[in-house]
């Protein structure tokens, strides 16, 4: 959201945003709060989904030159450093790599160490730093994958049943402003779903052998 924000401010220089960000469910008219963008299961959320998430290891590009602990396969993860981010209520410390976990059939695994964030985005920035394999949610590290700052060193993505979706609240639906936020969101949402990721590194290779 913060990099695309610029596009907003541009066509809207009359409104004032001011993003909050927090884990938990907050009263949107006691919070005083417009609209919220909520990340849930697919089968809990409420308002309009704007689009639903996949997911995929991603690390740093050296990681994938380092022959002493190669990452050809999912096993590979062993050797390495699993970064991690704390989900409320999760019954794994792990708990945001169980999708993919569950989709490659792979049960939980125990890794040469494991390094736990509290939010996403420094999970992601540990990633880029080279610390260990990250769980990217597309499209979040879409862009990150595209400059090629990270890359996904295993074939294929899988869907985490999990979404993002946006709420107004009553007093957002008698504000112009709000609505043209909506509309935005609406708008950038759309362009994410055409705006795919390169094609994960062991695939390349394989293509270019």
């Amino acid at each position: 959201l913060i990099p695309r924000l610029a596009r907003f401010a541009e066509d809207h220089p009359q409104v004032d945003v001011r993003l909050s960000a927090t884990n938990e469910q907050l009263d949107l008219a006691r919070s005083q709060i417009d609209v919220a963008v909520r990340f849930c299961p697919t089968r809990d959320g409420e308002g309009e989904p704007l689009f639903e998430e996949t997911v995929v290891p991603v690390c740093a590009p050296h990681l994938l030159r380092d022959r002493q602990r190669p990452l050809r396969a999912p096993a590979d993860l062993v050797h390495h450093t699993l970064l991690a981010v704390e989900m409320p209520q999760a019954d794994t410390p792990t708990a945001d790599w169980s999708p993919w976990f569950r989709i490659m059939g792979l049960p939980e695994m125990r890794t040469k160490n494991t390094l736990r964030f509290s939010q996403y985005a420094d999970a992601v920035a540990a990633a880029v730093a080279g610390q260990g394999v990250a769980i990217g949610r597309l499209p979040l590290v879409a862009e990150l994958m595209r400059d090629g700052r990270l890359v996904a060193p295993f074939r294929g993505t899988s869907n985490s049943r999990r979404a993002y979706f946006v709420m107004a609240s009553a007093g957002a639906q008698r504000n112009p402003d709000a609505q043209d936020f909506m509309r935005w969101l609406r708008a950038e949402a759309s362009r994410v779903s055409v705006e795919a990721p390169p094609a994960p590194a062991a695939r390349r290779a394989a293509a270019g052998a």
